[in-house]
């Protein structure tokens, strides 16, 4: 029969993700403690999503300050208010060339953004995991016709219909999208690419997705200076 080894059995939890997130940091530094340590094979980024984006689109990243996670959310809502929403208000009045497609990664973020741009009586379309396909169906065709100003789109809705959306002249993301390539998808989509705005929203929590769509060095220089917003072109 086989002998023992001299040593305790110890498990060895592997961890295997596309888009490393700081819940699977914080899973993997509290609940997969080993006595042998651990190693961590983590991608670099030289430059980023945004350097596949559609050339001449303006693209605009806004810093706000969250103190830590707990208050992030709020943190969060209170900078969308500030810095997106008046915007947004702007481009309804707009028509047709100020059709707008606002990617919130969160499901829990978009009830937020929901229930705010009710009470300011604003209107929208949704387009989230559990929007019925019919509604979705109807969303899509009057964004595609110019009669929707605003559509409020989730990462989860996105990441399982890959829903083809026509007729937004300009993009703004609540949060940097967990899966890097939707950025220059979603980009890429708009009516004119070539000329297309794109404004998101970020802060230092927010440094894992920052780092896979502007590149390393570039995440690490905006987290760290003097200045709020950064515009690439």
């Amino acid at each position: 029969p086989p002998t023992r080894p001299p040593y305790p059995t110890l498990p060895t939890p592997v961890l295997i993700a596309s888009q490393p997130t700081p819940e699977l940091r914080a899973l993997l530094e509290r609940q997969c403690c080993n006595a042998w340590g651990r190693i961590e094979a983590l991608p670099r980024f030289p430059a980023g999503a945004i350097s596949k984006a559609p050339t001449g689109s303006r693209q605009l990243l806004v810093r706000f300050d969250a103190a830590d996670a707990l208050g992030a959310a709020d943190a969060r809502l209170d900078a969308f208010k500030r810095r997106l929403l008046p915007s947004l208000e702007r481009s309804l009045s707009a028509g047709k060339e100020g059709q707008t497609i606002l990617f919130v990664p969160s499901y829990l973020d978009y009830v937020r953004v929901r229930n705010l741009l009710r009470a300011e009586d604003l209107p929208f379309g949704e387009l989230c995991e559990y929007t019925p396909p019919k509604a979705a169906s109807r969303a899509r065709t009057l964004l595609h016709q110019g009669r929707l100003g605003l559509l409020v789109l989730t990462e989860r809705a996105h990441f399982y219909h890959r829903h083809r959306l026509s007729g937004a002249r300009h993009l703004a993301f609540y949060a940097p999208p967990m899966h890097t390539h939707f950025y220059a998808e979603l980009l890429a989509m708009m009516h004119a690419p070539m000329s297309a705005t794109c404004v998101s929203l970020f802060s230092r929590l927010d440094l894992m997705p920052l780092r896979r769509i502007v590149g390393d060095e570039r995440a690490a220089l905006m987290l760290s200076g003097s200045e709020m917003s950064y515009l690439f072109q």
